[in-house]
């Protein structure tokens, strides 16, 4: 069986990916939003931004890394970027 679980190490992770390590974190150490803020001495709604990057894209990465480290016990190498062909302007497809 597959492990499916965020925190594995060696994993390449994209913005979604990595608030889900670190809600993995928090959930596996027990940690809720209001309590990591404490903890981390940030304010509970950038905590709460930082778990949601499809609602708050621009927000929230350097903390999402700091809750993976603090909870989870894992470093992140980054930021990694992977090279696509763009697509034409006007092309179909």
């Amino acid at each position: 069986m597959a492990d499916s679980s965020p925190l594995r190490a060696g994993r390449l992770l994209n913005e979604r990916e990595l608030a889900e390590a670190a809600a993995a974190a928090l959930d596996a150490a027990g940690v809720s939003l209001s309590e990591a803020a404490r903890r981390l001495g940030k304010n509970p709604s950038a905590v709460t931004m930082a778990m949601d990057p499809a609602k708050y894209p621009d927000r929230g990465h350097a903390l999402r890394r700091e809750i993976v480290r603090a909870f989870g016990g894992y470093d992140l190498d980054g930021p990694l970027y992977r090279l696509r062909k763009a697509e034409e302007p006007g092309a179909e497809g």
